[in-house]
């Protein structure tokens, strides 16, 4: 990614799609940096941190979220 940021503009990008490999917060963090939108793939079971600390597995807090 730094190699294609160093060529193009970060606005050249429509959507960055990965798959779970990706996942970790240092990954996260450069598309967000970078102002990068982005969509990745991840088990239902993951469990997700919430800005006020609260940890949640994705599949309830999706059903949480729908209700």
């Amino acid at each position: 990614m730094r190699r294609y940021l160093s060529l193009f503009p970060a606005a050249s990008i429509r959507c960055l799609l990965a798959d779970r490999e990706f996942i970790g917060a240092e990954w996260m963090d450069f598309p967000n940096e970078n102002n990068i939108p982005f969509a990745i793939r991840v088990k239902v079971d993951m469990t997700v941190t919430l800005e006020d600390g609260r940890s949640w597995s994705l599949a309830t807090l999706l059903r949480r979220r729908r209700a």
